[in-house]
């Protein structure tokens, strides 16, 4: 048997653990314990700021009989949580005798440029903005710098998905213009070509850091420009393709 586990950031926001509780409740639903390959279990858990932990969930799989869990890490990049926190925190696990393999994360690939691209389109009509508009894919951001190149890589990309221009932005880290002031930037951008702006978070889950830019945003009466939801549920069908492709990372058989 192996079960399968979501791993995600954690945030004390407090609708960040609903939304994804439901982005579990949408996988299993997706995967139903009835299918022949289904995992044995699918669990939620935190690498930081919420419970459970990755260590308490794999005391309650060893606890239960479970040997063997995929780990899919809720991130979108290579940077710190993935090349460290998630390798230390797993091996750290491994006290209890559950075998973990590591999937992809959830990654700028194809399943999240179509989740992107539909929030975008989402928000557009929300707003009854006429087609072309610009977008701005809004990040966390992080300190490294390849991680952030890979977002805006993944940003220009998108351009030949949408009729507009495609860019991308950071709430935090290295970069000189951030948050608030690259959505007005922007903005302005947009307004100069005569389009609307929507500004779409690479978050899986409502977040501090995306309510800054919300709050920001609001206060200064957005004009032009429409805010996305968080990807959310979107991202159900990228979990269970980690799942459908675990060969990939492990040699473990599923029995049912």
């Amino acid at each position: 048997m192996t079960a399968l586990i979501l791993l995600a950031h954690g945030s004390r926001h407090p609708e960040t653990k609903p939304v994804l509780e439901e982005v579990v409740a949408l996988v299993r639903e997706k995967m139903p314990l009835t299918r022949l390959d289904a995992p044995s279990q699918i669990r939620l858990a935190w690498l930081d700021l919420d419970e459970p932990s990755l260590d308490t969930v794999c005391a309650e799989l060893a606890a239960a009989g479970e040997t063997h869990a995929l780990a899919v890490p809720l991130l979108f990049t290579d940077a710190f949580h993935s090349r460290v926190d998630v390798p230390e925190q797993v091996a750290h696990c491994n006290r209890h005798g559950v075998d973990i393999t590591v999937a992809e994360g959830l990654g700028l690939g194809d399943g999240t440029k179509r989740a992107v691209v539909k929030r975008i389109i989402e928000a557009a009509e929300n707003a009854s903005f006429s087609w072309p508009v610009d977008a701005l894919v809004m990040g966390v951001g992080s300190s490294d710098e390849e991680a952030n190149a890979a977002v805006h890589q993944f940003a220009a990309n998108l351009g030949g998905m949408l009729p507009g221009h495609v860019s991308a932005a950071f709430v935090v880290g290295p970069e000189k213009i951030k948050g608030a002031d690259a959505v007005a930037v922007a903005q302005e951008r947009a307004a100069k070509r005569g389009r609307g702006l929507v500004v779409v978070p690479l978050f899986t889950a409502p977040g501090l850091l995306w309510d800054r830019v919300l709050d920001a945003g609001a206060a200064a009466g957005a004009g032009q420009v429409a805010f996305g939801e968080p990807l959310a549920e979107l991202l159900a069908p990228i979990v269970c393709c980690r799942w459908d492709s675990r060969a990939a990372y492990t040699d473990v058989q599923v029995v049912a």
